[in-house]
């Protein structure tokens, strides 16, 4: 069974509670008012602060519609819940598209560590494979931010080649930069990725060079936040190539997450604090992909993969929706207990 988050908790939990609980549910539907009631919001108060907890009642319900609302904008209509017209209930859209999967599984892996409505006994399963589908997502999603090609670099790579020799065949496919042919001396006598994740770039039409590069990141821990690709590509480009890619570089960070910053201040919307907290973490890790922005970005990327332009692992999309299916299915069944 799945626990109600505490009052102090950030808004995107509430949401989150609603949606595992749509899952779980044999009707696929969850409600604002068994969540408002589970946490006695505006109940069994002394009559003369009856006003305050109506106050705080209705702040919590608007809060959390507004999250919903936001999940909505981004994620469209690949969203795989439907709100009701007056926004009392939720409702779970079954079976999800690519995009929805991708939303579900980054849900789900927000999870894996955080005890605060999924019990242990229910997390998802926090094994290498899980966290490596993590990458197809983020190489899907990658494709589409550049509007181009995309290859999954982090290791274990699936072509099973070394370090240096991955980097020559992959530049000789993009077509611009160039590694050097050995190691250089003080190279390190094990590498597995250099730091970079997700590699992706934009063909020029005329065929000469690229016209985006993008290199990523991607974190499905807690500790995230204590990681940065900025160090890790300037070390990556300069060190490992005797010719440098000319177009301009862009990074980022993937995660599965939704932002939550570390402290409120007094008086600052939800929006707001979120905005801030979101601009500064750009200056730290360049472009920030979460669980808003990842399903936006692989919709673009799965076009990419419809004009034939190649992104890399995009067959294990398939993989992640059954897995998805599974955790949905594990959530029904603990329901049912």
């Amino acid at each position: 069974m799945l626990s109600l988050p505490s009052q102090s908790d950030a808004t995107w939990k509430f949401a989150d509670w609603l949606e595992l609980r749509a899952i779980g549910s044999s009707r696929r539907k969850s409600t604002l008012a068994e969540l408002l009631s589970g946490l006695d919001v505006g109940r069994d108060e002394e009559s003369e602060d009856s006003a305050d907890a109506d106050a705080e009642r209705d702040r919590l319900k608007a809060e959390v519609l507004d999250e919903i609302d936001r999940r909505i904008n981004c994620i469209g209509a690949s969203y795989p819940f439907r709100l009701g017209r007056r926004g009392a209930v939720l409702e779970f859209v079954a079976p999800a598209d690519n995009v929805g999967a991708i939303y579900l599984f980054c849900l789900f892996l927000s999870h894996i560590a955080d005890r605060s409505i999924v019990p242990a006994d229910l997390a998802p399963e926090a094994d290498n494979r899980v966290r490596d589908l993590f990458q197809v997502c983020c190489t899907v999603a990658a494709a589409g931010h550049v509007e181009g090609e995309a290859s999954c670099f982090g290791w274990p790579r699936k072509d099973g080649l070394p370090f240096l020799d991955a980097l020559k065949t992959l530049y000789k496919r993009i077509g611009e930069g160039a590694p050097h042919d050995e190691a250089p001396a003080g190279a390190p006598v094990y590498i597995k990725d250099g730091g970079i994740d997700v590699i992706a770039w934009r063909p020029a039409v005329d065929g000469m060079g690229i016209t985006a590069y993008f290199v990523g990141q991607v974190a499905s821990g807690k500790n995230w936040s204590e990681k940065s690709v900025k160090a890790d590509e300037d070390t990556f480009h300069r060190f490992w190539f005797k010719s440098q890619i000319a177009s301009p570089r862009t990074y980022g960070m993937f995660i599965p997450f939704c932002l939550e910053p570390e402290s409120p201040v007094v008086g600052e919307t939800p929006e707001k604090r979120i905005e801030g907290y979101l601009y500064r973490l750009t200056f730290q890790f360049g472009h920030m992909f979460y669980r808003y922005r990842i399903p936006e970005m692989a919709a673009k990327g799965l076009l990419q993969i419809e004009a034939g332009r190649f992104v890399g692992r995009a067959q294990e999309l398939e993989d992640i929706r059954r897995w998805v299916d599974g955790y949905c299915g594990r959530l029904s069944e603990a329901a049912e207990i």
